[in-house]
């Protein structure tokens, strides 16, 4: 388990999790999206990622280094 911040002008900024499709493509589950004061738990496809989002995902390191590529601008 780790936590990733998504960055202002990153790919999947302002993306629903649906379009991303992290369990499909990067065998990855999200667990929860910390916002401000609010925690999102067991996030839906329609909910979109914003920046400054913290990602507390679920999966094999690698995976999650391949995907972290995607949340910097």
């Amino acid at each position: 388990v780790i936590t990733l911040r998504v960055e202002e002008g990153s790919k999947v900024a302002g993306k629903m999790l649906e379009e991303i499709d992290l369990r499909n493509i990067y065998e990855i589950t999200l667990l929860a999206i910390q916002r401000e004061d609010e925690m999102i738990t067991n996030p839906s496809g329609k909910e979109t990622l914003d920046p400054d989002d913290r990602l507390i995902l679920f999966g094999a390191t690698e995976r999650i280094q391949e995907f972290s590529t995607l949340l910097s601008s």
